[in-house]
């Protein structure tokens, strides 16, 4: 029940926060980085860099409320908060990284093919699908769980007998 009222507030949280850069056009963030002497592409990139900061700052409470403090209080997670701060931090970093590159891969095409844009994106969100589908396992998933071989060897009678099947 908590935990679904904190993702209420986080949507909420949210609104506000793109509201406020709706009506506001986001000058106070867009004078900062104008005044980067960088290229225009970098001062893109930087700008949304800082507008992602901003909304994770905004969503902290929120996340330390619901994913850490709510969840040890239940007995839920037995992790300490230098290791959930850690994994919350790599998510971040993660996050940020695919923010980013998705935004300026969407803005740029819509530059780029104005009249076409809607099937190009669709070609480049199944290929980055595609791709993401593929590394998640193998370079994703080990950066936030550890991944330890099977003592065994061999495999159980029931996962052959399903493997079989297939």
């Amino acid at each position: 029940r908590r935990k679904r009222i904190y993702r209420r507030a986080g949507l909420i949280f949210e609104a506000v926060f793109f509201l406020f850069f709706t009506f506001t056009r986001g000058e106070p963030l867009l004078g900062v980085v104008e005044a980067m002497s960088l290229p225009d592409f970098w001062r893109r990139a930087v700008f949304l860099v800082f507008f992602y900061a901003l909304l994770q700052i905004v969503l902290w409470p929120l996340r330390y409320l619901s994913g850490w403090r709510l969840e040890k209080k239940y007995g839920m997670s037995k992790q300490p908060f230098t290791g959930w701060f850690a994994d919350t931090l790599k998510a971040q970093g993660l996050g940020v990284l695919i923010f980013v590159a998705g935004a300026l891969v969407f803005f740029s095409t819509l530059r780029a093919y104005p009249g076409q844009w809607w099937w190009v994106l669709a070609w480049i969100t199944f290929a980055f699908s595609a791709f993401f589908l593929t590394i998640f396992p193998v370079l994703i998933l080990p950066l936030f769980t550890a991944v330890r071989r099977s003592k065994k060897r061999r495999l159980p009678r029931a996962y052959k007998k399903r493997s079989s099947a297939v």
